[in-house]
């Protein structure tokens, strides 16, 4: 994500998995590894879970802090890895947000 206070994107990520098994499957994989092509002294990823949980919350999170900046929205992609232009989906979501319903 984009740090305005710091004026530049921070140096950690927000993945939203699609089930509990491929976040889990992610973190077997991942926690405590180097990125491949990292330099040899390059920390390796600290995975954890978020405070923060499921896409819709997020949306309304990025809705609330005005995340209107095309260059400071999150990247969404659908469970096939299409891209989801957040700008779109907020627009459909602010119209109709309780087609949306998490509860």
């Amino acid at each position: 994500p984009y740090s305005s206070k710091q004026r530049r994107s921070s140096r950690y990520a927000f993945i939203n998995f699609i089930s509990s098994e491929a976040a889990k499957s992610f973190y077997k994989r991942w926690h405590n590894q180097v990125l491949p092509g990292s330099p040899s002294d390059a920390k390796p990823l600290s995975i954890s879970e978020a405070k923060l949980q499921g896409m819709i919350s997020n949306v309304k999170h990025h809705k609330d802090i005005g995340s209107d900046r095309k260059r400071h929205q999150p990247c969404t992609f659908e469970a096939d890895g299409s891209p989801i232009d957040f700008s779109s989906f907020l627009q459909q979501y602010e119209r109709n947000p309780h087609r949306y319903s998490t509860e």
